[in-house]
């Protein structure tokens, strides 16, 4: 028997009965919304960053260093008069794609390795549980730091060390989810047909997988840009010229008694971030559960 309309992902039902498309229900939900517009508007300043500065984020203005924000530099200057704000918004830029690159890293890992263990299951599935429990017992920091200590630090390798580091949640989440979806009818008919494997797990598992995968991801892009702005902060992610914003909180830390909006603009800026992603996710995580629609009845 195939699934019925209940279980395919994108449609949820109201109270009527009828099935909801989820975007609908999605714009009904404020953390979604909140959270969306949070999330679309440092897109949108990350990429338009060249276009909205003051000045060039790199431009030292010796004269008017550690000046408080003002009319001509809105956030204040650091220790070489260069304009935070314009420091800000280009490490917004370097921030989000870092975390998104991370994200898209240990999603690329963890979610084949997390269908191919949960559908195989057996030994491999349980040495290669036993694995990722190790890795995962590692402080996130700590290992990213033990990674990133035996190579040169820079931002594209720090965004491939965070996403290994989160590949194992992702897979985590993808196996458990698999081996749910796998003993379903559809799947079995599926098995029963003699389709092959790789139709089964992609065809079959993987379109029924992918709400709660994609929930997964977008928390995951919170851990993804505070563990990158603390390696940052650690000397192990962005190096000068280049700028986000846990290496300007670094580079504030002598300054911060007398020169605080320095350090205050990009935590700041990273709390907004944080704040969006975590609405997001857990909007998401209410409009992709199918028992979301029935709230009315609750």
């Amino acid at each position: 028997m195939m699934s019925t309309l209940a279980d395919i992902p994108g449609n949820v039902p109201s109270r009527s009965g009828r099935r909801r498309p989820t975007w609908r229900l999605a714009l009904e939900r404020p953390t979604v919304v909140i959270g969306g517009l949070t999330v679309m508007a440092l897109i949108i300043i990350a990429i338009f960053a060249p276009w909205l500065v003051n000045f060039p984020h790199d431009k030292f203005h010796i004269v008017d260093r550690l000046l408080p924000p003002n009319p001509r530099y809105w956030f204040g200057t650091d220790e070489f008069g260069r304009d935070v704000y314009s420091r800000v918004l280009i490490g917004t830029r370097l921030s989000l794609l870092i975390g998104l690159a991370a994200t898209a890293v240990c999603m690329l890992i963890g979610t084949p390795l997390g269908l191919l263990v949960g559908y195989l299951g057996g030994k491999i599935d349980e040495f290669t549980m036993r694995a990722l429990d190790i890795i995962m017992s590692f402080p996130s920091i700590v290992f990213g730091m033990l990674i990133l200590s035996i190579t040169t630090p820079s931002a594209t390798k720090t965004a491939v060390v965070v996403g290994i580091v989160y590949a194992p949640a992702i897979a985590r989440i993808t196996r458990s989810v698999t081996l749910s979806i796998k003993e379903e009818e559809y799947a079995l008919a599926a098995r029963a047909r003699g389709e092959s494997h790789t139709y089964i797990i992609f065809g079959e598992i993987l379109p029924n997988a992918w709400p709660p995968i994609i929930v997964e991801a977008s928390l995951r892009l919170t851990f993804a840009i505070l563990v990158a702005a603390s390696l940052s902060f650690l000397g192990f992610g962005a190096q000068p010229p280049d700028t986000d914003w846990g290496l300007m909180i670094a580079d504030a830390r002598p300054f911060m008694a007398g020169s605080p909006w320095i350090a205050l603009f990009p935590g700041l800026a990273m709390c907004l971030t944080v704040f969006g992603c975590n609405l997001l996710g857990d909007g998401l995580r209410d409009v992709l559960d199918p028992r979301a629609g029935f709230s009315g009845g609750r």
